[in-house]
């Protein structure tokens, strides 16, 4: 009877010592920081950590990488703002991804300008006791217009043509930037000084360009002076 009383003794300690080892600690909280604004910006190229996808009317976003070592993923949550319903913040992921981006491919993101709908985002991390941190500093954006490239051509001399068609609203600021691309890799960014409306196309001169794999995309943005917050990327047009 002692040896059986002993061994129930040892069980409960053993229990005690696995309820006290439970980590209850949860994650950092993650980070949407976005990149500083700088005359650069869409010169090179930079892609923010929230920004439109040219093949749909999606919404790409990042976030940095959680440094906790029992980190087992992420969940993203978006919250949907059209001044018309209420809305509640409804996860994109049902399981925990550890990768650090997502498409928001929803289809219904954007249904016109004269809707708009802005989306706010935001990220709870997990670890592996399945403990939540608390959610990361959210992020908007509202999706604008996509531009069509209808054109894009090589002229003599070494200069391109790039034209586009437009049909978004005209009364508000919107201004185009026209990316060059070699491969995966930009090779030229041209932005546009004027409003949409003013003009539908661009012709400038390049050097070194790869006579293959060269395609073009106009985006388009509310302003050209700050980190946008809205947006729309086009399809790509190859050369031709």
């Amino acid at each position: 009877m002692k040896h059986i009383l002993f061994f129930l003794f040892l069980i409960l300690i053993s229990c005690g010592e696995n309820i006290d080892n439970i980590d209850s600690t949860p994650p950092i909280k993650p980070s949407l920081i976005t990149a500083n604004f700088d005359e650069s910006f869409f010169l090179e190229g930079k892609e923010t950590r929230i920004r439109p996808v040219s093949e749909g009317d999606f919404i790409y976003l990042s976030w940095y990488q959680n440094q906790d070592e029992d980190l087992a993923g992420y969940f993203v949550e978006r919250l949907r703002i059209d001044n018309i319903n209420d809305s509640v913040w409804v996860r994109l992921n049902e399981d925990a991804i550890v990768d650090t981006f997502i498409i928001d491919d929803f289809d219904s993101l954007f249904i016109s300008e004269n809707s708009p709908i802005r989306n706010e985002y935001r990220v709870i991390a997990i670890d592996e006791d399945d403990n939540l941190s608390e959610p990361s500093n959210s992020m908007k954006y509202e999706l604008l217009e996509k531009a069509r490239v209808t054109k894009f051509q090589r002229n003599d001399n070494d200069t391109l043509l790039v034209k586009w068609l437009y049909r978004g609203n005209y009364t508000s600021q919107r201004y185009p930037v026209v990316k060059i691309f070699s491969g995966d890799q930009l090779s030229y960014t041209v932005i546009g000084n004027f409003l949409l409306g003013e003009v539908d196309s661009l012709k400038f001169k390049v050097s070194g360009l790869s006579q293959t794999n060269v395609s073009a995309r106009v985006e388009i943005y509310q302003n050209v002076s700050s980190y946008p917050l809205k947006g729309s990327y086009s399809e790509f047009k190859t050369l031709q």
